[in-house]
């Protein structure tokens, strides 16, 4: 028998395919490499038209390149959009480029771009802008936010919650946490988010979450993040309601009028005499002839 080892054409043969394969092998690395090189170039660009934008003599110019910052943000970046914010402090007149600039620096969600953020939660002129920035950062920006919620500052207080039921899904543990605060006003304000949180994920209840939470689109993923933990903010609320905590009741009063749970008539007219303003006696107009008398 002859073996394939010794046969002359079967090893010319293997040498052509060997010559074939290590040619192919080295015109895909090359290829990549001048991909890598062209991606570099394109960021690069795109890095220096954007500084350019920012240090433009336009407001408008500034603004609109503010909008454009995102995760890869580099120290030059994040420099300019701080500066940019101090600047705009000093000059009302150019002070439409604050809130993009605070959202930008949120968007970064680098380490400096944060802690900036969070010292200029000490500005009360600026803290719905700074809210709004932490709420672009995401999970990084929960812990100054819920430092603000603990606040005695109404106003803060208000724009802390907006902006953790803005950033939703994780959030929830930090917000049912704050439903044992013992400051009324603390809980009260830890309901409203959680309601709005379960109001966002009841209007995108018939989406598959699951699916959801592996889109490469971060809306998307963000999304699933809602709609996978509401139910937990959503059984706090229910807890409370049993433990009759007026506070809670009155911050989450939309929700709780929503499940229509039977019994809950009295607790929420209480809610409503201790904390009701004008809009929300307005919800209480909701079918119910105890509530909307209430109202």
């Amino acid at each position: 028998m002859i073996s394939l080892d010794t046969c002359p054409m079967w090893q010319t043969g293997q040498r052509s395919v060997v010559v074939l394969l290590v040619s192919s092998t080295v015109f895909g690395l090359v290829l990549a490499g001048c991909r890598t090189a062209d991606r570099a170039s394109e960021e690069n660009e795109h890095r220096n038209q954007l500084v350019a934008r920012l240090s433009d003599g336009d407001c408008t110019v500034r603004r609109n390149a503010a909008k454009t910052v995102e995760a890869t943000a580099d120290d030059q970046v994040i420099d300019l959009l701080t500066s940019a914010v101090k600047r705009e402090k000093s000059d009302p007149f150019h002070a439409c480029l604050a809130g993009e600039a605070f959202k930008a620096l949120g968007r970064t969600k680098d380490t400096r771009a944060i802690s900036f953020l969070v010292a200029e939660l000490d500005d009360d002129d600026q803290v719905s802008n700074v809210a709004d920035g932490l709420e672009a950062a995401g999970t990084p920006g929960i812990d100054a936010l819920l430092s603000v919620l603990k606040g005695s500052n109404p106003h803060r207080r208000s724009s802390a919650a907006t902006a953790l039921s803005g950033i939703g899904g994780p959030a929830v543990p930090t917000l049912i946490a704050a439903l044992k605060e013992p400051d009324p006003e603390v809980r009260r304000a830890a309901a409203s988010a959680l309601s709005t949180i379960h109001y966002y994920a009841h209007v995108n209840r018939q989406i598959d979450a699951d699916s959801y939470s592996k889109s490469q689109y971060p809306n998307l993923r963000k999304i699933a993040a809602i709609c996978l933990a509401a139910p937990s903010g959503d059984n706090a609320l229910l807890e409370a309601l049993k433990e009759r905590d007026v506070a809670v009741i009155a911050g989450a009063h939309e929700f709780f009028i929503y499940q229509g749970v039977p019994g809950s008539e009295q607790s929420l007219i209480q809610a409503l005499d201790k904390y009701g303003d004008k809009e929300m006696a307005q919800h209480f107009n909701c079918g119910n002839p105890r509530l909307d008398r209430a109202g």
